[in-house]
């Protein structure tokens, strides 16, 4: 297993976290929630080699084209079911939740789309994609090593995201906990808000 280094960096504004993840001199970013400034101090001169959004939902993409017009070389991979969220301010949530409408701006040509059982391949460690919706249909698990990175679906303490927003399940949502409690437990998960937990 390669040498892994986790950064987050919590949102002032009360959004996601930002997670950077770090591997042999190369870095990927999980949500986007966090100011390019901050970005490039969690960086520290590694390379970003791309961009990986948990869900659409306004508050994991706030910073999305700030962070790809910064970084014009890589590319944002998120669930094909996330597209439309991007440029849609009622599905994405932003206009129901803060009454201001968050329309991604970022040309499609940056963006691919991730299915189940996906190995991204952007540094030395496989960034395994899991689908698992339920807070959304677009949700997302991401497994670098032995970690995952779980966004809305799992929160430290036991809790998990809610099921009562667009495209949201709380049947799916079942589902995916029962899938990631089989299949992952014992190992640490980081969440889109909170603290970090154990499955």
């Amino acid at each position: 297993m390669q040498n892994i280094e986790i950064t987050k960096i919590k949102n002032s504004r009360g959004a996601a976290n930002t997670y950077v993840v770090k591997c042999n001199g190369k870095a990927v970013v999980i949500d986007a929630a966090c100011s390019v400034k901050e970005l490039k101090n969690a960086l520290n001169g590694v390379q970003l080699a791309g961009v990986i959004i948990t869900h659409g939902h306004f508050d994991h993409i706030l910073t999305l084209d700030e962070i790809l017009k910064a970084f014009p070389d890589i590319y944002c991979y998120l669930h094909k079911y996330a597209i439309d969220k991007l440029r849609d301010p009622i599905q994405n949530g932003s206009e129901p939740t803060v009454k201001q409408a968050l329309i991604i701006q970022t040309d499609a040509s940056r963006f691919k789309t991730v299915d189940e059982g996906d190995a991204l391949e952007l540094f030395d460690e496989k960034i395994l994609i899991l689908e698992t919706p339920g807070h959304t249909n677009c949700s997302i698990c991401i497994k670098i090593g032995g970690n995952i990175f779980a966004g809305d679906t799992l929160f430290a303490g036991g809790y998990y995201g809610r099921t009562d927003l667009p495209t949201g399940s709380a049947a799916q949502m079942r589902q995916s906990l029962r899938r990631l409690k089989k299949d992952f437990a014992g190992l640490p998960f980081y969440s889109g808000h909170g603290e970090e937990g154990i499955i």
